[in-house]
C-alpha cells in the first residue's frame, strides 16, 4: 500500500513505473537491434513533390506578359511616358516596403539576420513570406522597361532573374526545407537590404537627381 510507505520509497516507486515503458523499449531494441533505416521515397515523387510546391505559373505568366507587351509596343516608334510622379512613387513603395521586410526578419531572429543556431519561429517565416510576395511587385521593373522601351536594360538576365526568383522563393514558403532552422531567412533579408538601396538610388533618379559615380558603383557593388 503506498499510503503507507514513506515518502522516499513512493517517490522511487511513481519514477520507476513511470521509466518502465522506456526500459521495456530499450530491452526490445537490444533484442531486435536497430530499427531498419526509412525506405527512400521514390524519385519520380520527390520530383513531382517539388514541382508542386513552385509557383510555375507565376514565371509563364510572367514571361508571357512581357512577351505579348513587347510586341504590342514593337510597331511604336516612341516609348509611353511613364510621369515622374508615378515612378517615384513606385521607388518610394518598393523601398518602404523592403524596409520593413529587412525589419520583420531581424526582429523575428533577435537581429542576428544569419539565422544560425536560431529555431524556424511563424514570425520568420511571416517576413520571408512577405519577401516572397515582394517578388511578385518587382515584376513591375521590367513593365516599366517594356513600356520606356530601353531595350538595353531588357536583357536575358533580367529576365531570368525575375522569373527564376518567383519560383525559389514561392518553392521555399510552400517547403520550409530548413528542418526547423531559420537559417533561411538571411537570404530574405539581404536581399530586401539591396532593394532598400537600390530603389533609393532609383528614386533618386526618378526626381532627377544624378547621384556621383561612385555612388552608383557603390550600388552595384552591394548588389
Amino acid at each position: 500500500n503506498v499510503r503507507w510507505m514513506p515518502p522516499q520509497a513512493a517517490r522511487a516507486l511513481v519514477r520507476h513505473v513511470v521509466q518502465a515503458p522506456a526500459s521495456m523499449s530499450r530491452l526490445f531494441a537490444a533484442f531486435a537491434g536497430p530499427a531498419p533505416p526509412p525506405v527512400p521515397e521514390p524519385p519520380i515523387d520527390v520530383l513531382k513533390y517539388h514541382l508542386r510546391n513552385m509557383p510555375l505559373a507565376g514565371a509563364v505568366v510572367y514571361l508571357s506578359v512581357i512577351l505579348a507587351l513587347h510586341r504590342l509596343l514593337r510597331w511604336r516608334e516612341q516609348p509611353l511616358g511613364i510621369p515622374r510622379s508615378v515612378l517615384v512613387m513606385y521607388n518610394l513603395v518598393q523601398v518602404a516596403i523592403n524596409a520593413y521586410v529587412a525589419y520583420a526578419i531581424a526582429h523575428a531572429v533577435g537581429g542576428w539576420v544569419f539565422g544560425l543556431g536560431v529555431r524556424d519561429t511563424p514570425a520568420v517565416r511571416h517576413g520571408v513570406y512577405l519577401h516572397y510576395l515582394c517578388k511578385y511587385l518587382d515584376m513591375l521593373d521590367t513593365v516599366i522597361i517594356v513600356l520606356r522601351k530601353k531595350r538595353e536594360q531588357l536583357s536575358f538576365l533580367h529576365l531570368y532573374h525575375h522569373s527564376s526568383i518567383v519560383v525559389v522563393w514561392g518553392w521555399v514558403v510552400h517547403t520550409w526545407p530548413a528542418d526547423a532552422s531559420a537559417v533561411y531567412c538571411y537570404g530574405a533579408w539581404i536581399n530586401a537590404c539591396v532593394h532598400v538601396v537600390m530603389y533609393f538610388y532609383y528614386g533618386l533618379t526618378a526626381v532627377g537627381y544624378r547621384p556621383p559615380p561612385a555612388f552608383k558603383r557603390g550600388v552595384t557593388v552591394f548588389q
